[in-house]
């Protein structure tokens, strides 16, 4: 995340009260995964805090870091919400959507040991290897297939509302500031999924219990 490590670990535990709420109202087992998203964000952002305070050195936290912006989330949004799903015909698509995930997750994960974190105003760059670089672009398509289009793809109610919120975000800081993309995304993607919370159905409570 960007800014520094003190905002890092409280956006971690704000997202991890908002995960443990959100998981304690969901009333069916297929938003389970849903329910999920902000306590992954929480310990992703807590990992970056780690990173904040050993950069420039090479850490466990960094690996563990980009391990969820690489690997995880394009994998995860599109089973989650495949998971989630009842109509045949969107669950097809969401499947697609997932297979690319497992594909760029996959070909990232072989190069996560070689970014370099870098601190840059204020927020961290990290620096993929010649090889990694000269696949940017076509990473960042298969990533918003897989992370993004899933959320407009679902039947859920406003679901396409916090991907909005979520491809907003990613637009504005690929233009503001590419350098640091995933950093600052994330940071906008981890605020951004405390709007599950407000979106997902909750248990209906019972008069009179």
């Amino acid at each position: 995340m960007c800014f520094s490590a003190p905002v890092s670990f409280t956006a971690s535990v704000i997202l991890g009260a908002v995960g443990i709420a959100l998981l304690a109202r969901v009333r069916e087992l297929r938003l389970v995964p849903l329910a999920l998203i902000p306590l992954f964000f929480a310990l992703q952002q807590a990992a970056e805090g780690f990173v904040w305070l050993s950069v420039p050195e090479v850490s466990t936290s960094k690996n563990i870091y980009l391990f969820f912006a690489y690997v995880f989330w394009p994998i995860w949004i599109p089973f989650s919400l495949y998971f989630a799903e009842k109509s045949p015909v969107r669950k097809q698509l969401l499947a697609l959507c997932l297979g690319m995930g497992l594909v760029l997750g996959s070909a990232l994960m072989l190069g996560i040991s070689q970014v370099v974190a870098i601190e840059h105003n204020h927020t961290i760059h990290y620096q993929m290897n010649d090889t990694y670089d000269a696949y940017d672009m076509v990473s960042l398509v298969f990533f918003t297939l897989a992370g993004l289009l899933p959320f407009f793809i679902s039947s859920l109610t406003k679901m396409w509302g916090v991907g909005l919120l979520i491809t907003l975000a990613g637009i504005a800081t690929f233009t503001l500031d590419r350098f640091c993309f995933f950093s600052l995304w994330c940071f906008w993607a981890a605020i951004f999924s405390v709007s599950l919370f407000f979106v997902l159905p909750q248990k209906k409570v019972v008069a009179g219990k």
